[in-house]
């Protein structure tokens, strides 16, 4: 009886052994389409571009990698901008983002109402918040030039500051607008990082007599070190490659002081005829996001781990 009780594992086990290769291919065939769809949909343009960036008037090769990197000055310049845009930009979401937030996260009479509303500048398509910064900045009949005039700080007899048509504002000015449309997704994220953080440390820390500035700088910005990484690198590429702000406002110029990347790609593959060359800056500048896009994956299987 021994023997037979042995005996009768063996043929569920060879059963689970000739299934088990079926349950392996079953969660593949599942995802199957949406691969497909990730190929025809990402990486065949993306081949297609890189293709085009090997063809010149002179043939297949490097030509227009070596004009990107070593002849082209206006690249170089766009990129020097680009780095300033999106520096600048992240540093003012980040500021503007968590101070909204931490005002937010306390008792606020209608703060439901007022998190909709600061919600409203990432709500409009990009160019929306281009357009109106571009009212605000108008040299002759802007917003801020107004109010300048009616605080004093312009005479009666002073040109006013033509802010999108001088070389030294023009960037600036759309820095100011973009971090105007941003800072309510920074401010979602940090406010959701606050929410999770456990006010029984704040409680505690009070009864041991720390004031709010203590508290905020022993709890709070440990607690949030997480999730304003991957906010600042979620930021960061949005502000690389931002073209609409930009194109609506200052299309690149006054004499090209405010042309980023992308709006280098823009010119070179629409006005310029020149869609080889677009599409190795194009690959360039993917490139360039690569780096803060891995470190997003990285921070992200990191926390799901944890």
């Amino acid at each position: 009886m021994s023997a037979t009780s042995r005996a009768t594992p063996l043929p569920k086990r060879a059963t689970a052994q000739r299934l088990a290769p079926k349950a392996r291919i079953h969660p593949f065939l599942f995802v199957l389409p949406s691969v497909v769809m990730l190929a025809v949909l990402l990486a065949l343009p993306i081949g297609q571009a890189l293709l085009r960036t090997f063809q010149s008037d002179t043939g297949w090769g490097l030509d227009n990698y070596v004009r990107a990197l070593r002849d082209d000055h206006l690249a170089r310049l766009a990129i020097g901008h680009t780095f300033s845009f999106a520096f600048f930009s992240v540093v003012g979401q980040y500021i503007l983002g968590f101070g909204v937030a931490l005002i937010l996260s306390g008792k606020l009479p209608f703060r439901a109402m007022f998190r909709v509303l600061f919600l409203l500048p990432w709500m409009f398509p990009a160019v929306v918040p281009g357009i109106v910064w571009r009212w605000i900045f108008d040299g002759l009949f802007g917003v801020l030039n107004e109010a300048l005039y009616r605080v004093g700080y312009y005479a009666e007899t002073d040109v006013p500051i033509a802010w999108l048509g001088q070389t030294s504002t023009a960037l600036g000015a759309t820095i100011v607008a973009n971090i105007w449309r941003g800072f309510p997704f920074m401010m979602i994220l940090l406010l959701a990082g606050l929410q999770a953080v456990n006010h029984e440390l704040y409680e505690a820390a009070s009864v041991d007599g720390a004031n709010a500035f203590r508290r905020f700088r022993d709890i709070t910005l440990p607690a949030m070190k997480g999730i304003s990484f991957v906010a600042i690198l979620l930021a960061w590429i949005g502000s690389f490659m931002n073209f609409a702000i930009v194109q609506v406002m200052t299309a690149g110029g006054p004499a090209n002081a405010s042309e980023v990347f992308a709006t280098l790609v823009y010119k070179n593959a629409f006005l310029y005829a020149d869609a080889n060359y677009a599409a190795t800056l194009g690959i360039l500048l993917l490139l360039l996001l690569m780096v803060p896009g891995g470190l997003y994956v990285r921070a992200t299987i990191r926390s799901g781990r944890d």
